[in-house]
């Protein structure tokens, strides 16, 4: 990858637009990036960085602090890099996320993140998304093995070199991607504690099994369990202690249940003796009780059959329905009654309803005369409007018309002016340009005399005397012409005359131009005065202006004025067409309500003629009923049929106690007769408190052997549980220290945890990768040194205890030893960074598949270098490069700008951003 060129705009300390061309700079050897502290010489790789991959090189710095704080707030934030890889020119533009000015309005606006990659064919990816998935696939790098490459920082790499295994452990994992080995050496670990906690719950489940063993205490059993209980348990012994345990149980219980099947046969037959016994009691009981009860109903039955007697009434019952009947019969001419008076009360209320609708309707015809007697008389006041509605219009119309031509006019002197504006901007741009024409005429004018004085100088060189001159003829040359000292040459002259005419006939263009607008300016502005003279008098132009604004004016005053006196006449207007439209309308409405008045005043006649008739049958029917009502003579009807049914229920309840107490008579001798059978069947006990002492003996002989029975079995079921559980579980330890023997092992490897030396997995894969690295590094430094220093890795642990591998000591050759990295002085400490930073981009190079950057940037240390070791420095550095790599020195050391002749030197300007110069 080489960059081409590089456009920073608003980016960091570059607060206007700046472009370095890089193709400037060649495609191999060195170049200096100099300038003050805090100009932006690194910014230069930051913007690289951005324009790839969507951030600076810096870690820790937010892309929304990429905006140059100097910046114009217009000026846009932006990277734009030219840049080739694999003979391919690619083209990236990207802005970082900044708040800028709104167009419109006050306050800012975010202008959200965004990136644009234009491939050789012109084809044109957007979005930061796909842009960065592209530049990865392009370049094959991501953004950290690009830093790491691209840019050497000294500080970094100081770092790397002096630091222990655990911290170049962390960086090799962001460079080299070794996390998995890392993973898998924490899986393995996490495994292993998994294992081990499964093996240790296992062995406690199996002990909380045992304790849960029910048997007796003897000092032999005690022991037993306590060793099956130990780290390592005896589990064949404890199973073996447990099924013997059962088997004595099961036979145990196998005699208990026989014992008690014999005591509860025992029971049964006792059981049924006792049941008997009370069976008697209870059956001799129960007959003496009910024939007492018998004796009672017997005389309970003498005295109902009297009481029955007394309430049967019989003869007044069948007399007081024949009086009901006659009642009944009278019933509907009551219904007839009500019918009448109902519709005596209807005809009063109609009647009435009539006699006050006849009032209504004569008060609305005589308001509704009133109103067309006024209505007419303000008709006559109206009068003919219409004709006074058409003169006013005619008038606002005619100021209508001549308001519409003076605004027509007063466009066309606008318009004039503007042309006129127009006319004299060509005329002053023609000017100038006229001025740059003579400008140009001059200096051919000048060019071409003094190149005819020289030519004159040149011929008088050849001329000898008495010989005559080629020009004149003359033998005698008293006074030759001398050449100029700084004379042009033809092609001065030449390319003078050529600027001459080629501005000249831009002069001629322009003179037509200005020509033509002249012409159409003085047309149009003859024609418009004639126009104004015709409308408006002997005015000029630009008096006209303002006599039209006033007549203008005036006629928007007299057409307001005329406006409102057209709209009091339209309403006017308006009022002679309505009431020209109500006053029959509401005659009409009078003849209807007259004639609605006669054929009410007929219905109250009516009505009077019907209430007279419906008084004479109302009266009449009256006087045949025995009741003022209907409901007088159906409260006759129920009063009568209560007295009748109050009698009749007492006859029904004596009655039906009668018969209630004939079935008990009937149901209580059966009984008596069932007992008595029951009784003869029944074997009679002689003593029943021996019988019941003999079942209580039994009873707690069978509780006894019960609880015995239910203590085995649960002994019984918790020992078969135990033995169940310990057999499963046992299975499952020997599985659990399977696993263990298993994962332990490799644990321990993975993690360094076995042998003297204490290598991680990971670190070892590291050490593949460092060896390479130091291995690249050491040819540059033992060039650098001049064979005094090497790199060496330390092979085992300074304490046994910690972790080794990447530890870093220098083999001193002068000395024949090896001794610590960190006794290395300044300048040698930077000579051994700079060559592990180029062995470790070197390595980054190879392992990332081939990847090939064409350039690359060193920053800064080179201060701590004496001028042989700069020099040494320096050789590396170039033959790092070769013939097709450019690499870029960033320092402010003096003795670099003397070394090196390519140079970008940033200079810092006060509160205007940086600036830069190429020298090449």
């Amino acid at each position: 990858m080489r960059p081409l060129s590089i456009t920073i705009s608003a980016f960091e300390s570059y607060a206007d637009t700046v472009t370095i061309d890089m193709e400037s700079l060649g495609k191999s050897g060195l170049y200096l990036i100099t300038g003050d502290t805090g100009a932006g010489k690194t910014t230069i790789f930051d913007a690289i960085h951005f324009a790839l991959y969507g951030d600076a090189s810096t870690d820790g710095r937010e892309n929304k602090t990429l905006r140059s704080k100097y910046a114009d707030p217009e000026t846009k934030t932006e990277v734009q890099l030219k840049f080739e890889y694999g003979g391919k020119v690619y083209q990236i533009k990207r802005n970082p996320e900044y708040l800028r000015p709104k167009k419109r309005g006050d306050g800012f606006v975010k202008e959200p993140t965004n990136a644009e990659l234009v491939y050789p064919d012109g084809s044109v990816v957007s979005s930061k998304n796909a842009v960065d998935t592209k530049i990865k696939e392009i370049i094959g790098l991501d953004k950290n093995q690009f830093s790491q490459i691209v840019m050497l920082a000294q500080g970094e790499f100081k770092k790397l070199l002096t630091s222990g295994t655990t911290e170049k452990q962390k960086i090799f994992r962001h460079i080299f991607k070794t996390e998995k080995y890392e993973t898998l050496q924490r899986a393995l670990s996490a495994e292993k504690s998994i294992v081990d906690s499964k093996l240790k719950q296992e062995r406690l489940s199996v002990q909380q099994y045992i304790d849960g063993t029910i048997c007796e205490e003897t000092e032999d059993n005690i022991a037993l369990i306590e060793r099956a209980k130990s780290v390592v348990p005896n589990i064949e012994e404890i199973e073996n202690f447990l099924t013997n345990l059962i088997s004595n149980d099961e036979k145990e219980l196998k005699s208990l249940e026989e014992k008690k099947e014999k005591l509860e046969s025992q029971k049964t037959f006792l059981d049924k003796s006792i049941e008997n016994y009370n069976s008697y009691v209870e059956l001799s009981h129960k007959i003496k009780t009910n024939s007492e009860n018998l004796v009672n109903l017997n005389n309970s039955l003498k005295s109902s059959k009297d009481e029955l007697q007394e309430k049967n009434k019989e003869k007044r019952w069948t007399e007081l329905g024949q009086e009901i009947g006659k009642i009944q019969n009278t019933l509907p001419k009551y219904k007839e009654l009500d019918s009448l008076s109902s519709q005596l009360q209807n005809k009063s209320i109609e009647k009435k309803r009539n006699e006050n609708s006849v009032k209504e309707l004569s008060g609305k015809a005589e308001s509704l005369s009133l109103e067309v007697e006024k209505n007419s008389k303000e008709l006559e006041t109206i009068g003919n409007v219409q004709v006074e509605i058409e003169k006013i219009s005619n008038q606002m119309e005619s100021i209508k018309e001549k308001g519409n031509t003076l605004r027509g006019i007063e466009v066309e002197i606008k318009n004039l002016q503007k042309l006129q504006s127009s006319y004299l901007t060509v005329k002053t741009d023609f000017e100038k340009k006229l001025q740059v024409a003579n400008g140009y005429k001059d200096e051919y004018d000048n060019l071409s005399i003094a190149y005819l004085n020289d030519q004159a100088g040149v011929l008088a060189d050849s001329l000898e005397e008495n010989k005559p001159c080629p020009v004149c003829g003359s033998t005698v040359h008293p006074h030759k012409a001398v050449k100029l000292p700084n004379a042009p040459t033809k092609e001065m002259v030449e390319s003078a005359k050529n600027n001459y005419d080629r501005y000249q006939k831009v002069v001629d263009a322009e003179r037509q131009n200005v020509f033509s607008k002249h012409g159409e300016l003085k047309e149009k502005a003859n024609a418009l005065e004639t126009k104004v003279q015709e409308i408006l008098g002997d005015y000029k132009l630009l008096d006209a202006l303002e006599i039209i604004k006033k007549q203008v004016s005036n006629l928007a005053d007299n057409y307001v004025k005329l406006d409102k006196t057209l709209k009091a006449l339209q309403i006017k207007s308006n009022r002679k067409q309505e009431l020209e439209r109500i006053i029959p309308e509401k005659n009409n409405e009078i003849n209807e309500l007259n004639k609605r008045i006669t054929v009410v005043k007929m219905a109250v006649v009516s009505c009077e003629t019907a209430i007279t008739s419906y008084e004479k049958q109302y009266n009449s029917l009256k006087e045949e009923l025995q009741f003022g009502s209907e409901s007088e003579a159906v409260k006759k009807i129920n009063s009568i049929n209560a007295v009748v049914s109050a009698e009749k229920s007492d006859y029904n309840s004596v009655l039906e106690k009668y018969n209630q107490y004939e079935k008990m008579i009937s149901a209580t001798d059966a009984s008596i007769k069932a007992l008595k059978g029951q009784l003869e069947k029944i074997d009679k006990v002689q003593d029943i408190d021996k019988v019941k002492v003999k079942r209580d003996e039994t009873e707690k002989a069978i509780g006894d052997l019960s609880n015995e029975t239910k203590a085995i079995n649960y002994r019984y079921s918790a020992n078969t549980n135990v033995l169940a559980n310990i057999k499963r579980e046992n299975e499952n330890l020997i599985k659990a220290e399977r696993e263990f023997k298993l994962i332990s092992p490799l644990a321990s490897t993975a993690n360094g945890g076995i042998g003297v030396n204490k290598m991680e997995l990971e670190t070892f894969v590291q050490l593949n990768y460092f060896d390479r690295i130091l291995a690249k590094a050491n040819k540059r430094l033992m060039e650098m040194t001049s064979g005094q220093y090497e790199l060496v890795r330390q092979t085992e642990s300074s304490d046994g205890r910690t972790k080794f591998g990447l530890d870093l000591n220098v083999y001193d050759h002068h000395c024949g030893g090896e001794r610590a990295i960190s006794s290395l002085s300044g300048g040698e400490s930077f000579k051994a960074a700079l060559s592990l930073a180029l062995g470790l981009s070197d390595e980054i190079q190879s392992s990332a598949g081939g990847i090939k950057i064409d350039t690359m940037f060193v920053d800064e240390g080179f201060g701590s270098l004496d001028d042989e070791s700069l020099r040494q420095a320096m050789n590396v550095l170039i033959k790092l490069s070769g013939s097709n790599r450019l690499v870029g020195i960033i320092s402010h050391v003096t003795e670099l700008k003397d070394r090196i002749d390519k140079q970008i030197v940033v200079t810092k300007t006060p509160n205007k951003g940086s600036k830069i110069e190429i020298i090449c």
